[in-house]
């Protein structure tokens, strides 16, 4: 009897790990949706046109972080992917280097 009780607190255990490495993975990632530039606020889309600069966006996406709307978009810069990340009113609220991520075309 022990020996089963002592197997599924195991079992939980590990699955809750795996459950908590995913989401780690994933983390931002699940809320993600594609949209176009004309799609979302125009502050955001002025704001995201500008940032990039006359280099090639690649794709938007909106998302919810904390409870906000974002919008982020994959700009072609030279050999980099720059992710560029602001809100509804056009506040860049980010920028990285997103080359090593794949982004669509």
């Amino acid at each position: 009897m022990w020996l089963v009780a002592a197997a599924l607190a195991t079992a939980g255990t590990v699955a809750t790990a795996t459950t908590v490495q995913a989401d780690e993975k994933n983390e931002g990632n699940e809320n993600e949706t594609p949209v176009s530039l004309d799609k979302i606020p125009k502050a955001a889309a002025d704001a995201l046109t500008r940032e990039a600069g006359g280099a090639r966006i690649l794709d938007v996406v909106q998302e919810t972080e904390n409870g906000q709307t974002v919008y982020e978009a994959h700009v072609q810069s030279g050999n980099q992917v720059l992710g560029i990340e602001v809100d509804a009113t056009g506040k860049v609220l980010k920028r990285e280097n997103e080359s090593n991520e794949k982004h669509h075309k």
